[in-house]
């Protein structure tokens, strides 16, 4: 793999690993009082508003048509949302919801990456 993409691949994980804390943790949360699939939609929210914020700035480094880069992010991160949702839906009553959450992330996660990659924040 080449240096600049393994640098890219690094630091998406470790962003990916802020959203993910700040996905599960409100979701943890939200859970509490909501129905799962709309405590996963706002969790999933608050995570792609951090994850674009640091991925634009610090990641990918584009500051160039933010709205349009922006609208890009959020259709692979409602296509991964739709794929979480998906996941739990699906897999619901085989497991509690926050363990499905957690191995849903992954398939989620690779999929958002390669897409931003060759999309959302090409140069």
């Amino acid at each position: 793999m080449e240096k600049k993409l393994f640098k890219l691949l690094t630091r998406y994980f470790f962003i990916g690993i802020l959203a993910a804390f700040i996905e599960l943790s409100s979701f943890s949360l939200f859970i509490k009082h909501i129905n799962y699939i709309i405590a996963n939609s706002l969790a999933f929210c608050l995570a792609v508003i951090t994850s674009f914020v640091f991925n634009r700035v610090f990641n990918f480094k584009v500051h160039d048509k933010t709205i349009i880069r922006f609208g890009r992010f959020l259709i692979v991160n409602i296509s991964g949302l739709c794929i979480s949702n998906f996941i739990l839906f699906y897999f619901s009553g085989f497991m509690p919801y926050i363990e499905l959450k957690i191995l849903s992330m992954p398939v989620v996660i690779f999929f958002q990456f390669v897409t931003n990659y060759l999309w959302t924040f090409k140069k």
